[in-house]
């Protein structure tokens, strides 16, 4: 018996994943389903947290004892995260471009400028200046990179 996917077993929010192949690491929560399985799945090997939602290889879940990938990669050149929530938030912006990928069929290389076309759409929809709102983004995400807070 063979399936063709593969859904991942669900797990608490703040459980981390790290790509098997290239460098990305996140919440498990945005890994994917797993595509052909019976060829990609040995029985008795570590069970993936599903497929990276980068690349779409195995990622599986971070040890708590096993520093996570994204300690290995160098943060030389992005700015101060003073409240040492930058990674989190863009692990959820990451959440949300793989939710916008799964709904919309959009590649990775064109989710974002979709993504920000579609809130285009979105805001004249509802009343919103969108390039208001950019400007407020801006404020925030300074903000958020400035020492001492910024706020």
């Amino acid at each position: 018996m063979s399936f063709s996917t593969l859904s991942p077993i669900p797990m608490a929010e703040d459980v981390r994943a790290a790509c098997d192949d290239c460098e990305w690491t996140g919440l498990a929560e945005t890994c994917s389903d797993i595509r052909n399985p019976s060829q990609r799945l040995n029985a008795g090997s570590e069970v993936p947290a599903g497929e990276c939602p980068v690349c779409g290889c195995l990622a599986y879940v971070e040890k708590p004892d096993e520093p996570a990938k994204r300690e290995e990669v160098s943060h030389a050149g992005l700015p101060p995260d003073p409240d040492g929530q930058n990674d989190d938030r863009a692990d959820w912006a990451e959440s949300a471009l793989v939710t916008f990928r799964d709904k919309t069929g959009t590649d990775k290389d064109d989710a974002l400028c979709d993504l920000i076309a579609d809130l285009l759409h979105w805001c004249d929809r509802y009343g919103y200046d969108f390039d208001n709102e950019l400007k407020r983004g801006r404020g925030h995400y300074w903000a958020e990179t400035q020492e001492g807070g910024g706020w």
